[in-house]
């Protein structure tokens, strides 16, 4: 059990070692796996999928979050050490995405409010991400037309993590 303490609240994590696994120390693995034979032949692309959380906390998802933002971390460190071999590394960072994905997987009230927060402008192109948004950003880093970008984190999430929560929202997205 890790105990944080963040101003004056103290809050409990329990630290799930399948939460580190699946979301941290997943990455590390592949990577180490993937590098050696990217340099055999002379480069390759790394790409995480994170998520949005990592510009931005989402409330509640303290661990995801944290560990999220690792993988962030992680590859920007990798693109720099990686990039003299010709390997980029990148992580895309979907917002919310439509029910086809994990998301139509949580509680019906959870992606209703998820549906009525983009719809009602904090994500200002209203609408939720679809797997071909991700899958075309992570397209383009793969081909030769991004070959001079690395250790970059692209918010793929039509624009929700330029929103600012602590400002109206009729005073930053247009009717």
């Amino acid at each position: 059990m890790n105990l944080a303490v963040l101003g004056q609240t103290l809050i409990y994590i329990k630290v799930g070692g399948d939460a580190i696994d699946s979301l941290l120390l997943s990455v590390v693995r592949l990577c180490r796996a993937a590098i050696p034979h990217m340099r055999a032949r002379g480069g390759g692309r790394i790409i995480n999928i994170t998520s949005i959380s990592v510009k931005q906390p989402i409330q509640g998802l303290v661990l995801s979050n944290s560990l999220r933002a690792a993988v962030t971390a992680l590859a920007k460190t990798l693109a720099a050490e990686l990039a003299p071999d010709g390997i980029l590394v990148n992580t895309v960072s979907p917002g919310f995405s439509d029910a086809s994905t994990v998301v139509g997987q949580t509680p019906q009230e959870w992606q209703d409010a998820m549906a009525q927060w983009v719809e009602s402008g904090w994500t200002p192109m209203r609408r939720r991400s679809r797997p071909e948004d991700i899958a075309d950003v992570c397209a383009l880093l793969c081909s030769d037309e991004a070959r001079f970008v690395t250790g970059q984190a692209i918010a793929v999430d039509g624009g929700a993590s330029l929103m600012n929560a602590h400002f109206p929202l009729a005073l930053q997205v247009p009717a």
